[in-house]
């Protein structure tokens, strides 16, 4: 049975396949030529506020009288 060889990413160096590791940007390397995952690419983790307050606040009544007895009234009145 033949072992495959493959070629480390680093270090361009020919190495069994098995010896090989993934790496964070993945690339197969050597586990003496690992680099670390750079802080900068790290994601932060920061929860965000998705709550708007009184996202529609409350609008004035466009009725003048609130009451049944005073809306039939006004109907009288304006002779509907």
């Amino acid at each position: 049975m033949s072992i495959a060889n493959g070629i480390c990413d680093q270090s361009g160096f020919k190495v069994k396949l098995k010896r090989l590791k993934g790496q964070w940007d993945s690339a197969k390397v050597l586990p003496d030529w690992r680099d670390p995952r750079p802080k900068q690419l790290q994601v932060p983790s920061v929860r965000e506020n998705m709550f708007v307050a009184n996202m529609r606040p409350e609008q004035q009544s466009v009725f003048t009288s609130t009451t049944q007895a005073d809306i039939l009234q006004q109907i009288q009145n304006n002779g509907l």
